[in-house]
């Protein structure tokens, strides 16, 4: 396929899943508010996320991550080989052998629910009923991890055949399903926060189903053929042996934070959790975005040994990623507590959980932009079946991320975990970066004259972001509503046209996008 085509599918493909995944953090954003009106960041939501954490630090570890990558780069290069129906029958057999795997963990961890408590939240155990609350919520919510399972798979048939909406958009079911959950849980039961986890499980399986139709209209059926034997069986579990190592020396930082969260006040694991949805919104719409559309792309390129092509794709997906997260980490550090505040701020969710948020907020913005830039650079890896480059990076993040956990917890508290978090990201991207320059996978640039032109743009929003704050909101006597709805209008007022003017280029590729014209890389 021609740079210009591959850049178009690119295009097209972040645009889709973009938008359709903005739709679905729009409701995900609503589904936090109403756990945080209805449960605030006690006891009860700490145990909430912390057993919901568990299942889905598997999902990570099982569905998604180095089985996604590894399954999307060969079905990629079998699609192009052979054609649709060996795709059909690899990704029959991938399903078939997932589905008994996560079969067999899911009933494991039913079984050992209140050790993995115990090892995620030690902490629980010095507050009455807490460890017990925890261990039945993660009952509920582990058979989630197998529903997820089977539709991460299908994703990642639908986003290697280009249909990037109705994968992506899925999650909007689940975070409706626990929306409907937690309102009956709250009315019909005394406040129960076990509905939750009823609900995370009816959602896991509503994202399955709801990709279903789609599949079939490609020609791809459920079935049930498990084959040991395959070779791109054996070599996708190969490319991701080293991958769910890394996953699962990366899931360490998790892992480590939540056992030290568990030993601050009550709320820290709370804390944690809303400021991280909050970075997760550009990361999840753009950076996954770009990482996740670009993936068969460079496959592509790898199989047809188009350098150019590669390089083409690598540098306009930083550039991309650049373009939208440095304004984001610039709103979220400079407004990030009005947001806070807008969003959370009632019922059970007090003024001082918003302080508290906001803190561990400002120091997990610090590091989105490393967080996307990984996910593309792990990309590149992948495409070239190397798996086992991400493990080391991933082992030196961890190492990072514990020391800086045990030297900032006491000076910072829970917001010493958000920043050696963002820490232990930028080390991982930068080594990564590194490595894959001096092996010659790429000659791209990190900085180039669109990321100083970005850069710029982005301090002068800053600049008048900063006035705004400290001197016009407090002279306007605006509530935090008004606040929020001007920074962001400001916001685009600014930096739009300054990107314009600056003549930032991923502007006018997001512009001609939209528009769906054919534009080179």
């Amino acid at each position: 396929m021609s740079q210009q085509g591959e850049s178009r599918l690119l295009a097209r493909a972040v645009a889709s899943f973009a938008s359709a995944t903005f739709l679905s953090r729009i409701v995900g954003f609503v589904r936090d508010m109403v756990i945080a009106m209805f449960f605030g960041a006690g006891h009860r939501a700490d145990a909430f996320f912390i057993a919901f954490s568990i299942p889905s630090l598997l999902r990570r570890l099982f569905a998604e991550g180095a089985l996604s990558a590894s399954f999307v780069s060969i079905l990629s290069k079998t699609v192009k080989s052979d054609g649709d129906e060996q795709g059909n029958e690899l990704f029959q057999k991938v399903l078939s052998l997932l589905s008994v795997v996560l079969a067999g963990v899911t009933l494991v961890g039913v079984i050992a629910a209140p050790l993995l408590v115990w090892v995620m939240a030690p902490g629980f155990g010095q507050v009455e009923g807490k460890h017990e609350m925890t261990v039945l919520l993660t009952r509920i919510m582990f058979p989630f991890l197998f529903f997820i399972g089977m539709a991460t798979t299908v994703m990642a048939v639908l986003n290697t055949k280009g249909k990037f909406f109705i994968a992506s958009f899925t999650s909007f079911a689940f975070n409706l399903a626990i929306i409907v959950a937690a309102i009956i849980g709250y009315y019909a039961f005394d406040q129960s926060i076990y509905a939750l986890g009823i609900g995370v499980t009816i959602g896991g399986l509503l994202q399955f189903l709801m990709q279903i139709p789609s599949l079939y209209r490609l020609r791809y059926r459920l079935r049930f053929r498990l084959d040991f034997r395959d070779p791109r069986i054996v070599q996708i579990v190969t490319l991701m042996g080293p991958g769910v190592i890394g996953l699962a020396v990366a899931q360490v930082n998790t892992t480590v934070d939540s056992i030290i969260a568990s030993y601050l006040v009550a709320g820290s694991v709370s804390f944690l959790y809303y400021a991280n949805r909050l970075v997760q919104f550009p990361l999840g719409v753009f950076g996954v975005a770009v990482s996740t559309a670009i993936l068969p792309g460079l496959s592509r390129s790898v199989v047809d040994r188009n350098s150019g092509e590669l390089n083409g794709l690598l540098r306009r997906g930083i550039d991309l990623i650049n373009f939208i997260t440095l304004p984001c980490i610039v709103g979220l550090v400079i407004a990030g507590d009005d947001i806070i505040r807008l969003l959370f701020q009632r019922g059970e969710f007090t003024e001082y959980d918003a302080l508290m948020t906001y803190m561990a907020l400002a120091a997990y913005s610090l590091g989105l932009l490393a967080f996307a830039l990984v996910k593309l650079v792990v990309s590149l890896f992948y495409s070239l079946e190397d798996s086992k480059t991400p493990l080391k990076a991933a082992a030196w993040a961890m190492l990072v991320n514990i020391l800086l956990n045990l030297a900032l917890m006491y000076p910072l508290g829970h917001a010493g975990l958000a920043l050696a978090t963002s820490a232990a990201s930028w080390g991982n991207f930068l080594y990564l970066w590194h490595i894959a320059r001096q092996r010659g996978m790429t000659d791209v640039r990190l900085f180039n004259g669109e990321t100083w032109r970005i850069l710029l743009v982005s301090g002068m929003l800053g600049a008048v972001l900063l006035v705004m704050k400290f001197a016009l909101l407090p002279w306007l006597d605006a509530g935090t509503g008004l606040r929020v709805v001007l920074y962001l209008g400001v916001a685009a007022a600014v930096y739009l046209p300054l990107a314009r003017v600056a003549r930032i280029d991923s502007l006018n590729y997001i512009q001609k996008s939209l528009m769906k014209k054919e534009i080179a890389p």
